[in-house]
């Protein structure tokens, strides 16, 4: 099974502040922040692909 660090980085935007943040995508499809854990900073847990 890879490592996280094997996983695409992409941009994304947070739903609800519209920060922008790296994440990497899962296989699932799940958006996981890189170094602020599974939420943005503002608390939320959604993010959109930046496009």
């Amino acid at each position: 099974m890879p490592t996280i660090q094997e996983y695409p980085r992409l941009l994304v935007v947070c739903d609800r502040c519209r920060s922008p943040l790296v994440a990497r995508e899962l296989p699932n499809g799940t958006l996981r922040p890189i170094g602020s854990g599974k939420t943005c900073p503002c608390g939320c847990g959604e993010f959109s692909i930046y496009e």
